[in-house]
């Protein structure tokens, strides 16, 4: 299914905006290299990565997601209509059947991606609040570095 990656909504948005892909970074605090590799569909969308090129770029991660989900949707539907349209409609109805289930799998996706972009944020906004984080959120013991205060002996030269 060659549906429109959310790198290419992101890429169509940058350029209506007149934006290079390095403006845009610095604007979104990632690398240029990084902006590239998101629009092009070679690296995993971060959704930190996601809210703040979105926010460079004005726009809502819901406005992303709706966008995404719409060109997915009606894609979705010519390859329905198509189906139909043709002799074997056993294929049609087998293949009706399969595009409700991608349908129902991309919306689990969005409402998923949705969630996660919703708790990154949350929690952005309580480190920026001064709440202070959970247990669980802290890093393993053997992972957290601690400083100890050793004094060391001055040595006193003499000149």
């Amino acid at each position: 299914m060659n549906t429109k990656s959310l790198g290419a909504i992101l890429k169509d948005w940058r350029l209506e905006k007149n934006l290079s892909q390095g403006q845009l970074g610095k604007s979104a605090g990632i690398s240029r290299r990084i902006v590239g590799n998101i629009e092009r569909g070679e690296r995993k969308l971060d959704n930190q990565d996601l809210v703040r090129l979105c926010r460079a770029l004005g726009r809502s991660v819901e406005e992303l997601v709706l966008s995404w989900s719409r060109s997915s949707l009606e894609e979705l539907r010519q390859i329905e209509r198509a189906l139909h349209g043709s002799e074997q409609t056993a294929l049609a109805q087998t293949a009706s059947g399969s595009i409700d289930e991608i349908i129902d799998g991309i919306a689990d996706h969005l409402k998923e991606l949705y969630q996660r972009a919703q708790a990154d944020l949350l929690q952005k906004l309580q480190l920026q609040m001064g709440v202070p984080r959970s247990p669980s959120h802290l890093p393993p013991a053997d992972l957290q570095r601690t400083r100890s205060r050793v004094s060391r002996p001055k040595l006193h030269s003499r000149a």
